[in-house]
């Protein structure tokens, strides 16, 4: 089917608000009051995507028009907060599933309106069988590094993709944790990362500090850190000096790292 575009008001009774296809997390319509002010001030700036119910790839219930695409913060602060019967919708034709996950997904990246779990989140929406990261990166118009990592996100342990959903680990911290083998490690790493950001360490200053090195520690090296620990009477973590040892921590992190 042909696809294009029709820009109109659209009564709000008509529109199916689909929470399954928002690629954000569920929100209350409490944390959408200052936009409802600002639409009440100015108008809504940005128009609602919607898609004709006979479009959608799937059972919608009975009574409805059209359904929600993207905008669905404008969406509830348009209805349930300022109470208006008419909303400024784009109305999309002639888009298949997996477009309109990617007009989702699209609009909320541009707009950087997503968490880093999220981004991941709308990948696997947009990819559920995967891609390579040069036909994700075309598609959302993003780098390849940039979908690599969110990718991955769901690989980490669940306590580490909280860390993404709520800002404690940043793209280029999640880059180094990738980086490590196994969950353990990955953990741990986090933590030193975590304790580094807490201190002030910019982005720039962690990647110097817990980068792989090129290649494993020598035996003279392992050596030299073993007499120095006993002599400053450090107590390491196993996880921690393992990293080192194999080059995945500088000697600075290692020696920094709380137990």
């Amino acid at each position: 089917m042909r696809q294009s575009n029709k820009y109109t008001e659209l009564y709000v009774g008509d529109i199916y608000y689909d929470p399954t296809l928002n690629c954000r997390s569920e929100f209350l319509p409490q944390s959408c009051l200052e936009l409802a002010e600002s639409i009440r001030e100015h108008g809504l700036l940005f128009p609602i995507v919607v898609q004709p119910i006979e479009d959608a790839e799937f059972i919608a219930p009975a009574g409805y028009k059209y359904r929600l695409l993207a905008g669905h913060r404008r969406f509830i602060a348009t209805t349930r907060l300022l109470s208006r019967e008419k909303i400024l919708s784009c109305i999309m034709f002639g888009l298949c599933a997996k477009d309109a996950r990617i007009v989702n997904a699209v609009e909320n990246v541009e707009r950087k309106n997503l968490n880093l779990f999220e981004e991941g989140m709308a990948l696997r929406a947009i990819f559920p069988n995967g891609a390579s990261y040069r036909d994700m990166g075309l598609v959302l118009s993003k780098g390849q590094d940039w979908c690599r990592i969110r990718w991955r996100i769901m690989e980490l342990p669940e306590e580490l993709q909280k860390d993404c959903a709520a800002g404690r680990l940043h793209p280029t911290d999640i880059a180094l944790i990738l980086g490590r083998k196994d969950d353990e490690s990955r953990i741990a790493l986090a933590n030193v990362i975590k304790r580094a950001i807490s201190q002030g360490d910019s982005a720039r200053r962690r990647q110097e500090r817990f980068a792989k090195t090129k290649r494993s520690r020598t035996r003279t090296a392992i050596q030299t850190m073993m007499a120095h620990l006993m002599t400053e009477e450090i107590v390491a973590c196993p996880l921690l000096a393992l990293a080192w040892a194999s080059g995945q921590l500088t000697d600075e992190a290692f020696l920094e790292a709380p137990l």
